[in-house]
């Protein structure tokens, strides 16, 4: 018969186990049901809201803890190329299943939706890397072509949104979204914020009529 010892060692073991995978949850649930907990945002912007949360064990959630943990991980910065395609070597179902990606998009969507909603973040990082991986998905028609194929239809759209401002994701969001949550901010932001890019050369942030002007 196995000791005591031992029996407790592999359930101390088994029950971290269960933390790390719920605190891999909480990373992105936590975001989605801002409109649960906090009665500051009363709209599911269209996307479905708590609604639209998987069982644990279904691949799309599986897919947002591994998404949210790199994305989520302000010590170790990851480009969103290396994201996603991370996300596209180990969950090949999502990826290849269209109501699963579109389901993916939608959780995306409203986690980027609700920071933006809060002002969680000033300069829009979260809701502009989101954004970004939203991109890819879109442009995403299954499994039948390598990643580099579809990265390559987003890649023009991601580098914009990668130079962007405050502007660039109003738009982006405002455009996949069925409430006039952002129509004051977007408004706004059209009138106050230059449009920007992020030079090739050089790498700097300058307004998109002068990026040809570099060096």
């Amino acid at each position: 018969m196995p000791s005591r010892k031992r029996a407790k060692g592999k359930e101390r073991k088994a029950n971290a186990v269960v933390r790390r995978a719920e605190a891999r949850r909480s990373l992105w649930t936590t975001k989605v049901m801002m409109d649960e907990k906090d009665r500051s945002i009363r709209c599911n912007h269209g996307h479905g809201g708590s609604s639209i949360i998987p069982p644990k064990d279904h691949p799309v959630s599986t897919f947002m803890d591994m998404f949210a943990t790199l994305s989520l991980d302000e010590e170790e910065e990851v480009t969103i190329y290396d994201l996603m395609k991370d996300l596209y070597i180990n969950h090949p179902m999502v990826w290849g299943n269209s109501s699963y990606r579109t389901k993916a998009r939608s959780l995306l969507l409203s986690i980027g939706m609700n920071s933006i909603v809060q002002d969680l973040d000033r300069e829009y990082a979260t809701a502009n890397s989101f954004a970004r991986a939203c991109l890819v998905l879109e442009s995403c028609h299954g499994r039948e072509e390598d990643f580099d194929s579809f990265f390559h239809r987003a890649r023009g759209n991601v580098f914009k949104m990668n130079g962007g401002n405050q502007r660039d994701v109003l738009k982006f969001y405002s455009k996949r979204i069925s409430c006039s949550c952002l129509k004051q901010r977007y408004k706004w932001a059209r009138s106050q914020l230059p449009k920007t890019g992020k030079c090739d050369g050089c790498g700097k942030k300058c307004e998109r009529s002068s990026l040809l002007l570099c060096g």
